[in-house]
């Protein structure tokens, strides 16, 4: 699978219903090969995410933000798109221009990031185990304060206006 093919395949309309659904039904006409590499491309997205900057943004803008929620919006994020996708790998303070769904929404993408992990089964029936741990301990980027409001300030300054209007 190329990386074109997986930003065609991994792309939910905007409004689905079930988007996590809708890619395991989608990971169903793929072969184990394929699919390992949808994985392989899944991961190096998401794992190009995981920066410190990008967990302050979300923490700015959900007034918090527990592993749980990063990890959903990051995929939220991949789900939307390889344009949106670059667009805030590049600048998550473009985040503050998007209309981000809710918490609440955020979670019909938890199942991005298991979907393919339920198509890759061994000969014997067994789940393959692929690890990924999206933990504040294995985000990259330099490390800071993400609650620190006057840092947000610096470093997301449009994330820092729309939230706290100066």
């Amino acid at each position: 699978m190329t990386k074109d093919e997986f930003w065609e395949l991994i792309k939910s309309p905007v409004g689905e219903k079930n988007p996590s659904g809708q890619l395991e039904e989608k990971l169903k006409d793929y072969g184990q090969a394929e699919i390992k590499y949808f994985y392989r491309h899944f991961d190096k997205a998401r794992a190009d995410l995981d920066i410190t900057l990008m967990r302050a943004a979300f923490y700015h803008l959900f007034s918090g933000c527990g592993d749980d929620l990063f990890n959903n919006g990051c995929h939220w994020i991949i789900a939307s798109g390889k344009g949106l996708y670059e667009q805030i790998k590049g600048d998550p303070d473009k985040l503050a221009d998007i209309d981000i769904p809710s918490e609440d929404t955020l979670w019909d993408y938890e199942g991005y990031g298991y979907a393919s992990h339920l198509e890759l089964i061994d000969e014997v029936g067994d789940l393959i185990q692929v690890d990924f741990n999206g933990t504040q301990e294995n985000t990259s980027g330099e490390k800071w304060d993400i609650e620190d409001e006057a840092e947000c300030r610096v470093r997301l300054p449009e994330i820092h206006k729309k939230i706290y209007g100066r």
